[in-house]
């Protein structure tokens, strides 16, 4: 929904590299992996692979070297927080939905409040372990009486 000239979007891309060197360099590493070399496959932090077509564009390989990683990572984090999670869990909650990196449990209110803070412990720690502490993890949780009053999952 943004409307620019090439002109205009690749002056936004200067800037924003520009703030965010180290984005920069490992935008250009990935740039060099896919033209100098044939890039078959694309790899998450605990080494899920996704294989990419011979046939695919310098584009989508190059998709495959950097949002597979951000993504995949995302995921992988998000799949040992569910497993760590759902082990420490007071007996009536129960996991009950996740909508993109969002958890959803379903418990009674008299143990929503720990139910919360557990939740956003084992997100934090397990981003932590996962990341090795290179990046602040931060989660915001909620109490809501429904999945209606989270404004987050009811989004386009």
């Amino acid at each position: 929904g943004v409307d620019m000239t090439e002109k205009q979007a690749a002056k936004t891309r200067a800037v924003f590299f520009k703030h965010y060197d180290g984005l920069a360099r490992w935008h250009a590493k990935a740039w060099d992996e896919v033209e100098c070399t044939e890039v078959v496959e694309g790899r998450t932090i605990l080494g899920r692979r996704r294989l990419i077509n011979p046939e695919a564009s310098n584009w989508e390989c190059f998709q495959a070297k950097t949002n597979l990683v951000v993504q995949g990572a995302c995921a992988d984090g998000l799949k040992l927080a569910l497993c760590e999670i759902h082990r420490a869990l007071p007996k009536n909650a129960k996991i009950i939905a996740t909508v993109n990196d969002e958890i959803i449990v379903e418990a009674p209110e008299a143990q929503a409040e720990r139910v919360k803070k557990l939740l956003a412990k084992f997100m934090v720690s397990v981003f932590d372990k996962l990341f090795k502490e290179q990046v602040p993890i931060k989660v915001d949780t909620k109490i809501c009486e429904n999945l209606g009053e989270n404004e987050c999952a009811c989004s386009n």
